[in-house]
Parts: structure tokens; sequence; C-alpha cells
């Protein structure tokens, strides 16, 4: 992808039913850099990335501390808050509650505890309608492989409402997201609702992690003159596998990196990597709290903008049990079924465990957007059977 300043231009074209060729009204695409860390992202190209350096660790990220990640309200308020395109006229409004925890077998939050709801309306003193939703918690555990000091992880309290505004396209919504009894959040957001034709502008964002490149990139695109309709927001997202357990590189990426001397610069001292089970290869490792510094940090963004999420390889996240996607279904869901939300993970290399990991979703009068993570066989009998007559006679972006 192209540097923060980049902008290309774009026009859709189609076929009239006489077979000639008949020009679209424009398409533009903002296009953000990649901005973590590995071979291809870190190569100089940013000041805040050592040019002499590649590899994982050319750019690091945010220290917990940093201000821009750290929790900034108390108790069950709600955070990281976000809005997910769904389907025409509807938006799934997504935020958390409540304090994510390390340790060994900690106890989950209850997600009955505190409500759902969503207030909204066109003008920000008067939010005159409403909408309840579902919350759920969810967990990853490590602690019980014998023989290995792991923690485990017990996510806050994650929230999905859907919204259906009454309003025309291209309207501004304004909304706050909560508890009734418990508190609402610290402000008033609001987004726009998606145009029903051209012009339409899109903002593209991959490998986004959470550097300081990453916050350099987010502000390139909060600047006015990038306001876009929606945002595509391509996976990897917050790079949490690359964490372990005890919040240090994971041991698997320091080995990996040692074995091709290409990346002769990052020769790691392995004393402090213990030998890990099998249960634990490659991405099995990850330090989940960096789930909700990601989310904190792309708050201004994601809380303002209609959102869809691709997921990586990075949001694998292997589990002992063979759980995938564990973190990014319950975060992020997608519109696989328009009527629901699916939060359930993928079993691993399961070829009918397709949770999340396709779906598409019509912006009427621009374009079909599907999403089409793995190349399994579910996947391509969707994609034939229900993507398969659009192309005939629509605009598909593929993500």
């Amino acid at each position: 992808l192209l540097p923060p300043q980049a902008l290309i231009s774009t026009a859709a074209s189609s076929n009239s039913g006489s077979g000639r060729y008949r020009p679209t009204p424009r398409l533009l695409v903002t296009t953000s850099s990649e901005t973590q860390k590995s071979d291809h992202e870190s190569i100089g190209y940013n000041k805040n990335t050592n040019p002499n350096k590649t590899g994982p660790f050319a750019t690091t990220d945010l220290p917990l501390w940093d201000p821009r990640i750290v929790k900034k309200v108390t108790g069950l308020t709600p955070e990281q808050v976000s809005v997910t395109y769904w389907a025409p006229g509807t938006y799934l409004i997504s935020w958390a509650t409540g304090d994510g925890q390390v340790g060994v077998n900690p106890t989950p939050l209850d997600p009955k505890s505190v409500q759902s709801v969503v207030m909204f309306g066109t003008q920000h003193d008067k939010l005159d309608q409403q909408s309840e939703g579902t919350a759920e918690t969810y967990t990853y555990k490590y602690s019980t492989i014998e023989g290995y000091s792991l923690l485990d992880y017990a996510s806050p309290i994650i929230h999905h409402t859907f919204i259906k505004p009454s309003a025309k396209p291209g309207t501004t919504i304004y909304y706050k997201v909560g508890d009734p009894q418990r508190g609402w959040s610290s402000m008033v957001y609001n987004f726009t609702t998606t145009p029903d034709g051209f012009p339409f502008v899109a903002s593209v964002m991959a490998d986004s992690g959470q550097s300081s490149n990453t916050s350099d990139t987010l502000q390139g695109l909060l600047q006015p003159n990038r306001k876009a309709n929606m945002l595509w927001n391509v996976g990897d997202l917050p790079y949490a596998d690359n964490i372990n357990a005890f919040g240090s590189y994971a041991c698997w990426l320091r080995e990996y990196f040692n074995k091709y001397p290409n990346y002769n610069l990052y020769q790691f001292d392995l004393k402090s990597c213990p030998e890990e089970p099998p249960e634990l290869e490659e991405s099995a490792e990850t330090y989940q709290p960096r789930w909700d510094t990601w989310a904190r940090l792309f708050e201004p963004l994601f809380a303002f903008t209609p959102t869809m999420h691709v997921d990586g390889n990075h949001e694998m996240e292997n589990q002992p049990d063979g759980r995938m996607f564990v973190a990014y279904n319950v975060r992020y869901p997608a519109p696989q079924n328009p009527s629901m939300i699916n939060t359930k993970p993928v079993q691993y290399w399961s070829d009918r465990s397709v949770n999340n990991l396709y779906s598409s979703a019509q912006i009427p009068g621009v374009a079909t957007v599907v999403r089409l993570r793995r190349p399994r066989f579910t996947c391509y009998f969707w994609w034939y059977s229900a993507i398969g007559r659009v192309m005939e006679s629509y605009r598909v972006i593929c993500l």
C-alpha cells in the first residue's frame, strides 16, 4: 500500500445491455501505509522506523503506559467504541466495559451485569431512538498445560448492538452507548450514514498494529481532507500474537527470525525462552491486553467511521483446545448472516468451521463488498452460489 499522503482515484466501469462501454461515477480510495513489524512493513519509509534495521522489531509497540492506549475511564464506563457497516441501513455499534484480566484462571466478568444500550438520533442534544443488544466475554486458557507457568486472560465485557437509523443516506447520526442505570459513554459520538451512490470515498488500511508509525497513519486518516464514507480495515490488526502471555516478544518469533541470514541484525538471546510445548507453536502465544490497547488507539477513527474489518493470519491465535480467531470473532463479528451476530470461534483446520471467515455487504448504488479470508471449500461454494449472481450485473469489491 502507498504512504498516507497518497490518493488513488479509480473509475469503476460497466457495460450496458447493448455491449457498449459506459463509464460510471468516480470512486475515490485513500490508502494508508502498512505500519507494523515484518520486513515489508518496516523498511525505512517512516521517520519512526530505523532504516538500518529490518525484521519484526524495526518498529516497536507503544508502551502499555503510553497515554494514547491507556484506559481513561473507570468501572463499567464504556470504551473501545466502534461502528461496523453491516447491511443497507444497518450498523453494528460495539464497545467494551470493565477490565480485562491476566492471571491463572481469572474469573470472567458477568455480561448480564450491565446492559448494552445505544441511544441515537439526528441531533446531538436529542437522542430520541434506542436499541439494545447483547454482551459476552471470552477467555484464553494456557495454565491448563502442565509444566509451564503460563497465564490466562479473561476479556472485558464486549457489547454489540444493532441500530437502524430512520434517516436518509448521508445523514449524520449522533449516539452514546452504555447502561441507563450504570452510566453512559463519556461523550456523544457521531458517524455519517453511507451514501447510496457516487461520489463515494473509502479509506483502506492494512497491517495496522500499534506502534508510533501506527499513530502517524491514524492521524493521517483523521485529517479533514481524508474524511471517508467507509473504512476497509484489512488484517492484520493488533499483532497481539507477537507478544507472549508474559508481555514480552514471543519466543517463537525470536527463534523464527534467528533462522534466516537476511535477518542477521536480529540475533536474539534465547536463554530467556523456555522450551515451549507443541500446543504453543508460532501464533499460539498471545498477549490479549494488546487487543484492548489497539481498540483504544483506534477509537477516534472506528467510532466515527463505518468500518468493515477483515482478519489476517495474526488474528488466528491458536488455542490449546483447537479454537482459533477467538478474540477477533467476539470483538469484530462480520455480517456472514446479516440477521445475526456470529461470535463463535473457528475450529483449528476444520473445513466446515468458517465463522466470520467470509461475508459480503451491499452498499446500495455503489458496490457489493466481499470479505473472503481463506480458500476453503465452503467459502468457494458460498462465493459461486451467492456472489456469482451479483457479479453478472453489479460492481464487486473484494477485500
